[in-house]
């Protein structure tokens, strides 16, 4: 009778040959061949997003559910700062909603408050000397009001934090629009971010992570599901750190329309293999490295 370990170590060992060879993807890469119902799935843009970046990124999430490793905060990490800022501006904007005159000075008044409640909401840890960095944060927050860009003069806030569920070239997509605000033109799609560049997107047909989902897709269900009759005239991300508008976004609908499509195929085939975009960016924080190990064992694929 032969060892149940020595069979096991064996079949451990020849996994690991396959996937270090230059053999196609199998089971081990993602590319499972069970194929998941595209009706009972959900997407919010992010995870579209990381799809488009790399199949394999968005199976370990949301197929094996992998956890990220957590740490407790004793610091104000980027994520923290990102949902206290968010917090703190749907607070202040929806005491604002509907106004057209003196909005900013009005912003600027319930900044403080909004921001104590914020860090309430938000369940902020205890962290030193908190009460003179919170100023260094009001600060920027200030300034990012006052900036020529954050609500321009004829503008007015119309919903903030806004909810919605929908299809999407035959998805089902739900997520939150940061604000939307009305002007002469039409509606303007705001999504904030804390970052100084815009984010990136799914990958393009030059496997460069450019094809950006988010701001797209907002725009068409903000036409057909939140606002239907209503033109959305403008989109765009702005930072929230820099006080200043990113990047604006249309969305080129023959690319999204075969985004959503590839979407599709790799849930009714199972096929989720590790495989990013050219450059690797997809690879720089994504947090399944030490599963898929792409490093340079993808060169050989």
């Amino acid at each position: 009778m032969e060892d149940p370990v020595i069979q096991s170590a064996y079949q451990a060992w020849r996994v690991e040959v396959r996937r270090e060879s230059g053999a196609l993807p199998d089971e081990y890469d993602g590319v499972v061949g069970l194929p998941l119902s595209v009706a009972k799935q959900k997407f919010s843009p992010s995870q579209l997003t990381n799809l488009g970046q790399c199949p394999f990124k968005w199976f370990a999430d949301r197929v094996l559910r992998l956890a990220e490793l957590t740490e407790a905060e004793t610091e104000l990490s980027m994520s923290l700062r990102g949902r206290l800022y968010h917090r703190c501006l749907d607070i202040a904007c929806k005491l604002v909603v509907g106004l057209n005159y003196e909005t900013k000075e009005e912003l600027l008044n319930y900044l403080h408050g909004a921001f104590l409640e914020a860090e309430q909401k938000e369940n902020l840890p205890t962290l030193p000397a908190w009460g003179a960095r919170r100023q260094e944060h009001l600060t920027t927050l200030r300034q990012t009001i006052l900036a020529p860009d954050f609500l321009s003069e004829g503008l007015s806030v119309l919903t903030t934090e806004r909810r919605f569920e929908g299809e999407w070239y035959g998805l089902r997509v739900t997520g939150v629009i940061d604000r939307v605000d009305r002007t002469p033109d039409g509606l303007a799609i705001i999504d904030y971010k804390t970052s100084s560049q815009p984010p990136k997107g799914a990958k393009d047909i030059d496997d460069k992570l450019k094809l950006d989902i988010q701001l797209p897709l907002y725009k068409q269900l903000a036409e057909t599901v939140l606002f239907p009759g209503e033109k959305v005239a403008l989109a765009y991300y702005y930072s929230l750190t820099k006080g200043k508008i990113l990047k604006k976004v249309d969305g080129d609908e023959e690319a999204l329309a075969q985004f959503a499509n590839n979407v599709k195929v790799r849930l009714q085939t199972g096929q989720f293999p590790v495989q990013p975009d050219g450059d690797r960016e997809a690879c720089r924080y994504c947090p399944y490295d030490l599963v898929c190990r792409a490093g340079s064992r993808l060169n050989r694929k």
